[in-house]
């Protein structure tokens, strides 16, 4: 502390000259700094000049805080009572920007109505659109441990489907020497069986299944066990596993059905267990029997009818299972030559083999359609938003001349189409889940277990959001010309009673025959294409098939190999089974349609 040559005490410089910036337009400034270094100097007299100072410092510090809290508060008062939306928060400023469209779209419920309708229509096609996707190809299989799991295929340009496309013998050398990418591996092949030995014999969709199947899915098993490496060896005894949908349908959903015996195909079989109520992979299957390879199966290498599901070890990607196991695919290529040279093993993820081959490219189709509907409904909505606008000159040319930016009026703009698009979101998601449950109508059962995810489209929260962020953008793209329209304006000829800017008019005028032309340009090809493909679905359906199929009924009949296994006993069964049907005066004609028409070549599947 410095000691003037007076009797007074000279307090600390940077606490004096924090002092006097804090109260330079205080008026009370020389009388406050007076009676502190009044009080200082007692201070000092009374006390040691370092206590003195420590005095002084902590009466600063008091008098700043107090000046501070003081000015918020002085701030926060002149806020409320002069609210300023340049300066209130962003959040703040948009919500009162909303209030406002809300209420200026209010005012025309009619336009507005019609802008709302036709964006719903918009963004509801491309809705159910995305539905269709995400429950097609990108979330089809309802199964917990799918993003683990792969798809092993021999393909060549003759043959490159994915599935029913690998040998056994190859499938065994896959197995066994590809356990350091792929831990568990199983086959999966197609088998409708009849099902005897309940109440009433049906034809049942079944798959034939290696040991490693449900562990591998990641299913439990809802009552009794699955299959085991016992049950897949070749002299086992016959098992299989039900599904919910078997066991409600054809046991009444009883508790003691685990080991009861059923015949397939005229063979007996023990359920041993049941899968659980929604499982029905793949195709909608009702039971499940252990995929038995014997010697002879293990050996080919020319006859590729198994679909292949393996498992990634953990740690291991896509990529590096493609390497390993390709690898081990060139050596088989260069060991068995006559079958395997023009084949190349590919390891695709296990949803993008198991979706049918074309889907892709059909949704990418009912999406671009969306799309174009979509461009359709936002060109319209900007002519009406150019209409109104154009109804609107003399109130925003009153706002500009009263100080609003072309920024605000833009903004405020585009804060009303987005209020409409939002105010459009509930009306989308409506017309999507009428589009949707009208697809799912349309699809006969038997077609259905074929599309895996089809039965399960619906509204989801993933496509709620995707319809939200779909209805702002668009708001955005298709705001954008009428907002900056609204902000163009000549404020003289506008602020006229009545007037309207000539120029300005003759502008809005062309733009808007402009986006007329574009929606009738774009609606055209849509239109000429969408019914090109309706009247193909019709004639692919109910065109001409070269006989008249009113009245005709077609009975297929699959007879098992265990019960007719010789063309004699097979045709048989065809004599008698014509014979009978003349009992019926209700048919006026009957008649069997083996594809053989002699008796060593009668087939085990033919038609009625």
């Amino acid at each position: 502390m410095s000691r003037s040559t007076s009797n007074q005490v000279a307090p600390p410089r940077l606490a004096e000259a924090l002092l006097q910036r804090l109260l330079r337009d205080d008026p009370w400034r020389e009388t406050t700094l007076g009676d502190l270094r009044e009080e200082l100097t007692a201070a000092a007299v009374a006390r040691d000049p370092l206590r003195a100072d420590l005095w002084y410092w902590r009466e600063t510090i008091t008098l700043v805080s107090d000046h501070l809290r003081a000015r918020r508060q002085a701030r926060l008062r002149q806020r409320r009572a002069h609210p300023l939306p340049g300066k209130d928060s962003v959040v703040g400023t948009l919500f009162s920007e909303g209030r406002l469209a809300a209420r200026a779209l209010w005012r025309q419920p009619l336009v507005s109505g019609v802008i709302v309708m036709t964006l719903a229509l918009g963004l509801g096609a491309d809705a159910a659109t995305f539905g269709m996707i995400d429950s097609l190809l990108l979330r089809p299989f309802m199964i917990p441990n799918v993003d683990r799991l792969v798809l092993l295929s021999e393909n060549s340009p003759e043959a490159p489907f994915p599935q029913e496309s690998v040998s056994p013998a190859n499938y065994a050398d896959l197995r066994r020497e590809g356990a350091d990418v792929i831990t568990r591996m199983s086959t999966v092949s197609w088998w409708d069986v009849n099902l005897s030995g309940t109440d009433q014999p049906e034809r049942i969709q079944g798959s034939r299944v290696g040991a490693p199947f449900f562990p591998m899915l990641g299913i439990t098993a809802a009552d009794g066990r699955f299959f085991s490496a016992d049950d897949e060896a070749v002299g086992a005894a016959r098992t299989v596993v039900i599904s919910g949908g078997l066991w409600k349908r054809r046991f009444g959903g009883s508790e003691g059905f685990v080991g009861q015996t059923i015949r397939l195909d005229g063979e007996p079989y023990t359920v041993i267990g049941r899968a659980p109520q929604d499982f029905a992979f793949p195709n909608g299957s009702d039971l499940w029997t252990p995929e038995i390879l014997t010697p002879e199966d293990l050996a080919t290498r020319d006859q590729r009818y198994l679909t292949v599901i393996g498992e990634l070890a953990s740690g291991a990607t896509l990529g590096q299972a493609q390497a390993h196991l390709g690898t081990v695919y060139s050596r088989l290529k260069t060991e068995y030559p006559a079958d395997n040279l023009e084949y190349e093993l590919i390891v695709r993820t296990f949803t993008k083999g198991m979706v049918d081959f074309g889907m892709p490219q059909i949704l990418l189709l009912f999406q671009a359609a969306a799309l174009l509907l979509l461009i359709i409904a936002g060109t319209n909505i900007a002519n009406l938003l150019l209409a109104r606008g154009a109804e609107r000159q003399r109130e925003m040319a009153l706002r500009l001349a009263i100080g609003a930016g072309r920024g605000r009026i833009i903004r405020q703009m585009l804060v009303e189409s987005a209020v409409l698009a939002l105010a459009a979101v509930p009306a989308a998601l409506l017309v999507a889940w009428v589009a949707l449950a009208a697809l799912r109508s349309l699809i006969p059962a038997e077609i259905l277990r074929y599309i895996p995810g089809w039965s399960t489209m619906s509204l989801t929260p993933r496509m709620a959001l995707v319809t939200g962020l779909a209805a702002l953008l668009t708001s955005v793209l298709f705001g954008l010309i009428p907002a900056f329209q609204s902000s163009r304006l000549s404020l003289t000829s506008s602020l006229k009673d009545g007037g309207r800017s000539s120029t300005a008019g003759t502008g809005r005028s062309r733009l808007r025959r402009g986006l007329v032309v574009a929606e009738i340009a774009i609606a055209l090809p849509l239109l000429v294409s969408s019914g090109l493909a309706a009247m193909g679905g019709y004639r692919m359906a109910s065109g001409p098939q070269g006989f008249d199929p009113d009245g005709v009924v077609v009975l297929r009949v699959s007879l098992p190999d265990t019960t007719y296994a010789n063309a004699g006993s097979r045709r048989a069964f065809v004599n008698q089974l014509a014979s009978a049907h003349q009992a019926f005066p209700t048919w006026r004609r009957q008649r069997c349609l083996p594809q053989a028409q002699t008796t060593s070549d009668v087939p085990s599947s033919w038609t009625v």
